[in-house]
């Protein structure tokens, strides 16, 4: 019992010795850049950012309600058979990383597709690895989360071209 009282008493002498008087100012934590609180503003801030990096017209921007899709088209992202993302298209990529790192509660889904040419089992192999090369490019970029991020080829379409779908993580 004695035992008990002394740590019971321990306890509530270190609680005591912990609260703060009255007297006491505690400031209030440093926020980093404050983001939107509504999903709507939230994705509306992100547009604007991206469409900030999208000077080239192969690189493109639509918005379905809260989901924007960030469309990589034509040989400015592959060239042909090849799943190695080209210069100008890399560039990009690293761009919008740095917005995504910005953005943590957005999901990034990356969607490759190839033109409807050869063998349908060659096409979904190249879309695989052309979506993972997107993802590869913006996890290193911006050291984005795994977890953020997931990559799908999506096999054959009318335009080689890759979707990056951002979508909110939070309502």
């Amino acid at each position: 019992m004695k035992i008990l009282s002394a740590v019971l008493l321990t306890l509530l002498t270190a609680c005591a010795a912990s609260v703060p008087d009255e007297k006491t100012v505690v400031p209030a934590p440093q926020a980093a850049a404050e983001k939107p609180a509504r999903v709507a503003d939230y994705m509306t801030a992100q547009e604007t950012e991206i469409r900030a990096l999208a000077a080239n017209p192969a690189f493109g921007l639509k918005r379905r309600k809260n989901i924007l899709i960030v469309t990589l088209t034509g040989n400015a992202v592959f060239a042909q058979n090849s799943y190695r993302v080209e210069e100008a298209a890399a560039e990009f990529l690293k761009q919008l990383a740095g917005v995504l790192a910005d953005y943590d509660k957005t999901r990034v889904g990356i969607f490759a597709y190839t033109k409807n040419t050869g063998k349908a089992s060659t096409n979904q192999i190249l879309s695989d690895r052309r979506a993972d090369a997107v993802s590869a490019v913006l996890e290193n970029a911006a050291k984005i989360a795994d977890v953020r991020i997931w990559a799908e080829g999506k096999g054959v379409s009318d335009t080689n071209r890759v979707d990056i779908v951002l979508t909110p993580t939070f309502r």
